[in-house]
């Protein structure tokens, strides 16, 4: 049988509807699919080797001695989240309301049914390989596409369970692992599991002076990992690749896209034209989304693949070799439009191959081992890396269950992927921490960019400042006074492949200046005036665009000034308005709208749009618009402990009874009375789905979530990256922290959109927020609900989101995340920016995790910062009963910048002045220590300083009397008691970081200048 018809077949021996095919003949319905679909029956021959894949995929994935259990899963369906050991909730609710899911018999008919049809559409597909590739990336969305109406499982597709005993992964990623697993079994060679990791990372997205140089550096990272993927992806196919997963992955999907060019509009007649029609809807959406996709890179720099061992060294090999050449290739491309010869290409090409840094490894995976002589006798030698190994704790599992009826049970070779995976993880740190990296030797001018490598040019000093200069100004690629080495040409030069439609602006266009995204909250305030119908301020818009165009004839201002790619929340309100001017207006580099640097007045500023811009700043605070300050801030956010998640190592790792479906505990308890606590105390064993699942978590939020958050619920965020746990996007002030708290909460699963009065209602009245936080914290619905629609016709590529039609997995409750956040001058370098936002996250981690760090960095040169978690729980006691409550640090934050940025000025900026000012009576310095007279006197200080925060709020004359004046004392204690939650910081520093959050709030909520 052919290869691909091979993995058709198995990818299908479970039909993707099995949980209600059950008992029906599940294997016999997905062979009939499959042998549609490929045009013929699976020989006896391949019938084995597929039967064997699928044991060794059910072995690495779920305990054997599971199978004597039974749940009925069309009466009593459960779905369990991989990371949270829960139930899963309804989507979109934050109340405790759990799926009901039942299955008629007129349901399992059309499921039966659908799968009918699934064969029809895929079947039309040209050629076998072809047809698997559309069938492994699109059959949920074909599934929902062609349901009828009224009996719809919709988004549910892509989450049926493998097996209704264990239901915390999905019938999809099982089938993906058999497909491999077959197509290796099937050339009789034994498998391996494939490490490969790239470097650098941090220290290139770092250096950056531009916000297109910080996207460029992240997409250049994600398309590495793409060229080391595609070997994979086009000799042995996706479902090989089991970190991350390829599924929605745009990358891929630009890849497949393209194998599918030349496929014929496939002329069918009758029924099955409605499926084949049904399958190119779906394609065709895909390609609609890929522009939006592919603007945010979202690949890790790490992948693990099983592949055939015979060639697994080779096919490393050879990934290595083909990603130095398309490091040296695109760097010498890039600067070859610079100058010619060897001082420009040469060295170019030279620096890109010593930049670049490959790490993998090889680990065998025997298919054909029995775990317990494999650790007998091959354990010193595989199992060098711990004394007890993941096989040998799965293999005392089954020990100690004391019923005999778990006794006669056998674990196969698939139990072995944990240690191995664990395996292959060591030998690439190892390898990284032996690897020896070629250095070339870096003289002269250094890179104005990166500060390391030598520019590109001649040896001669002059030369290096003058060659090629002239001609990348003449391209706009270069700034006054900026030369470049070979890597941060290319910087500059790179563009995504698929990327941008006719008509859109360029790839180097399609990212704001530093300067409009500090003022794009004052742009995107204006733009909603007029839409309400403030003519006066209408007015003074057509003033300020008018004044520009005459600028720009006169050659004051460019082109790329004029016409930016400016925050998407902006766009999207311009574009909504149908108004020219105010969709002219959103696109103008928001720079122009800020004060203008008294420093550079005599460099012959374009008069005209300042003078305007000054009237429409009057116009707007007519209209109570704050105005634009110069500040923007720039965010880094990262999951805690994604390693441990990813080794089985961490300490909320779920137990192996909150793996299991509740009908199957009460079996095994019945059978084992004494079991239940062994259950809760036996953590699960690392398995390929659990790595499914944290890919599947970690692409719904690089592609869900933080598009979502950061860009589409209307706060004028700027997302440069989103891979896996982590992202990076600028925003506005106060704006930021707004974002960075959303992001967290929506990291968790926070379920659809988020409504204004959970951060925008009184400031000094939270109580109904923080009721509804704590009840889904405590009840959460680990969901993503999503629906992305394309903003077509327009002269860039947008996306907008809006009611849910995608449904993606949330990383949970258990799973948390921190983030650094930098609040500097839009003047101010973007690399040092960057740089003490990662410190910045740094300290946030230190401190505890889940929690943000800020720091303001003023171009005075002062600097300002604070570490609060997003939420703690609080153990008290209470008439001899132990309570818990869950107080939220960074939402006081919120409250507080709320409170001094309210139009009516409810709260002085002088608390933070005058609370400062009190303790530094005390003698609190930053960074002193504890107090050397010990805990005692550090408590009794922390008590004075709360005294002094008391006293402060009540010499402030507050509307509202005494009743806001205690809600206002509620906050500013409960802000200090967030900086000194326990075991994040001693009494007496925590008394002086307390002074600082109060100045970090006040600094964010404070206005612009106004004329």
């Amino acid at each position: 049988m052919n290869r691909w018809a091979l993995k058709i077949h198995a990818f299908l021996h479970d039909p993707p509807h099995k949980p209600l095919a059950l008992g029906r003949g599940h294997g016999r319905q997905g062979a009939t699919i499959a042998s549609l679909i490929t045009g013929s029956a699976p020989s006896e021959k391949a019938k084995h080797t597929i039967e064997q894949a699928d044991h060794l995929a059910a072995g690495a994935d779920r305990h054997n001695w599971l199978r004597d259990l039974q749940v009925n899963p069309r009466d009593e369906l459960q779905l369990l989240h991989p990371l949270e050991g829960k139930p899963i909730l309804q989507p979109g609710t934050t109340t405790a309301q759990a799926f009901e899911l039942r299955f008629p018999s007129e349901c399992v008919d059309a499921a039966e049914e659908l799968g009918m049809q699934v064969a029809q559409a895929i079947s039309a597909v040209s050629e076998p390989r072809l047809r698997f590739l559309v069938l492994w990336r699109f059959l949920p969305e074909l599934l929902t596409r062609l349901e009828a109406k009224g009996q719809k499982l919709g988004l549910l597709w892509s989450l049926l369970p493998a097996d209704s005993r264990m239901p915390e992964h999905s019938v999809l990623v099982h089938d993906s692992l058999v497909a491999a697993l077959a197509s290796i079994l099937d050339n009789g060679q034994e498998a391996a599991l494939l490490r490969v990791q790239f470097a650098p990372v941090q220290n290139f997205i770092e250096a950056s002076r531009k916000l297109r140089d910080l996207w460029a550096s992240s997409s250049i990272l994600a398309e590495t990992t793409w060229k080391a993927l595609e070997p994979i992806v086009q000799e042995l196919g996706p479902d090989h690749v089991i970190y991350p997963n390829l599924r929605h992955e745009p990358r891929f999907d630009r890849w497949l896209l393209h194998e599918l060019r030349n496929e014929p509009a496939l002329a069918v007649e009758g029924e099955k034209a409605a499926n084949v029609s049904a399958l190119w809807q779906v394609v065709d959406e895909t390609r609609s989304h890929l522009d939006r996709s592919l603007r945010t890179p979202s690949l890790p720099n790490v992948f693990t693949a099983v592949v055939p061992l015979n060639n697994a060294a080779s096919l490393a090999e050879q990934i290595e070799t083909m990603l130095r050449n398309f490091w040296a290739t695109s760097v010498a491309t890039s600067a070859n439009r610079a100058g010619d010869g060897y001082e420009f290409v040469s060295r170019a090409e030279e620096q890109a191959r010593a930049l670049l840094q490959v790490f993998w490894s090889v680990v065998p995976w025997p298919l054909h081992a029995d775990p317990k002589a494999w650790l007998s006798d091959n354990g010193p030698k595989f199992c060098w890396h711990k004394s007890n190994s993941t096989t040998a704790a799965a293999l005392e599992t089954l020990d100690q269950l004391p019923s005999a009826a778990f006794a006669a049970y056998r674990p196969n070779a698939g139990l072995l992927y944990a240690d191995l995976n664990e395996q292959a993880g060591l030998l690439v740190d190892a390898v990284k921490r032996e690897r020896v990296q070629h250095a070339n030797d870096e003289e002269g001018l250094k890179c104005s960019c990166c500060g390391e490598r030598q520019v590109l040019g001649g040896n001669d000093f002059w030369i290096q400042r003058t060659a090629g200069f002239q001609k990348r100004r003449d391209q706009k690629q270069l700034s006054e006074n900026e030369q470049l080495c070979g890597p941060c040409t290319w910087k500059r030069h790179f563009d995504v492949q698929g990327l941008g439609a006719e008509g859109s602006p360029t790839v180097g266009q399609g990212h704001p200046s530093t300067g409009d995204i500090a003022a794009s909250q004052f742009k995107l305030d204006v733009i909603q005036q007029c839409v309400d119908g403030n003519g006066e301020l209408l007015h003074a818009v057509e003033d300020f665009v008018a004044a520009v165009k005459e600028d720009q004839k006169a050659g004051k201002l460019d082109e790329n000034e004029v016409r930016v790619f400016c925050p998407q929340a902006v766009y999207v309100a311009a574009t909504r308005s149908r108004n020219d001017t105010l969709e002219q207006f959103a696109r103008i580099d928001g720079q122009w709208l800020l004060p203008f640097p008294r420093e550079e007045a005599d460099q012959g500023p374009p008069e005209r749009t300042l003078q305007a811009a000054r009237k429409l700043r009057r116009a707007a605070a007519t209209a109570k618009i704050a105005a634009p300050r110069p500040y923007l801030a720039v965010i880094e956010f990262d999951g805690d402990g994604m390693g441990k998640w990813l080794s089985g190592s961490h300490e909320k790792f779920p137990s192996l009874k909150e793996t299991l479906h509740l009908k199957a505990i009460e079996q095994i308890e019945a059978k084992s009375p004494n079991s239940s606590a062994f259950l809760s105390s036996t953590k699960r064993f690392l398995t390929p789905a659990f790595h499914a699942s944290i890919s599947a978590a970690a692409a719904s939020f690089a592609r869900l979530s933080a598009p979502m958050t950061v860009e589409g619920e209307g706060l004028p965020g700027h997302l440069v990256y989103a891979g896996g746990d982590d992202a990076l996007f600028l925003a506005p002030i106060p704006a930021a922290v707004e974002l960075a708290w959303r992001l967290r909460l929506r990291f968790s699963g926070w379920p659809s959109s988020f409504e204004k009065e959970l951060v925008h209602a009184d400031p000094l009245d939270f109580q109904a927020a923080q009721n509804s936080l704590t009840q889904w914290l405590h009840t959460p619905s680990p969901w993503v609900v999503a629906r992305l629609s394309p903003n077509t016709g327009r002269p860039r590529p947008v996306s907008h989101w809006t009611e849910a039609d995608r449904l993606g997995l949330a990383f949970g409750t258990r799973a948390t995340a921190s983030a650094g956040l930098c609040v500097f001058h839009y003047r101010w370098p973007l690399g040092s920016a960057l740089h003490l936002a990662r410190e910045a996250l740094a300290q946030a981690k230190n401190r505890g995790r889940n929690a943000l760090g800020v720091v303001v960095q003023r171009r005075s040169g002062s600097v300002s910062t604070t570490v609060l978690p997003f939420f703690i729980e609080r153990n008290s006691a209470s008439a001899g009963k132990a309570q818990s409550s869950t107080a939220w640090p960074v939402l006081s934050l919120l409250r507080a910048i709320a409170a001094f940025g309210k139009e009516e000025r409810q709260v002085s900026t002088r608390l933070a002045s005058g609370f400062r000012s009190e303790i530094a009576a005390l003698h609190v310095l930053p960074r002193a220590g504890r107090l050397a007279s010990g805990t005692e006197l550090s408590l009794e200080l922390w008590e004075m300083g709360a005294a002094l925060a008391r006293r402060v709020v009540r010499r402030l004359n507050l509307p509202g009397g005494e009743q806001a004046r205690k809600q206002l004392e509620e906050l500013v204690l409960e802000l200090g008691h967030g900086v000194r939650s326990p075991g994040r910081q001693s009494a007496d520093l925590a008394l002086y970081e307390w002074a600082e959050a109060l100045t970090v709030a006040a600094f964010l909520a404070r206005p612009g200048e106004r004329e």
